[in-house]
């Protein structure tokens, strides 16, 4: 339930958003994605956020 909020926050918030772009943050997003079965629609979307700034 928790990883399901941060995707939430992700994707809601444009601070986090913007914050992103830091290594250590998205390294926490990307080790929570991994983890994170089956693909929902929040996880998606932050997996796009994260390879936009590819």
């Amino acid at each position: 339930m928790k990883k399901k909020l941060l995707l939430q926050i992700a994707v809601r918030n444009s601070q986090v958003r913007y914050i992103l772009h830091d290594t250590d943050v998205r390294l926490f997003y990307i080790t929570l994605l991994d983890g994170f079965t089956p693909a929902t629609e929040e996880s998606n979307k932050v997996k796009h956020l994260l390879e936009k700034d590819d």
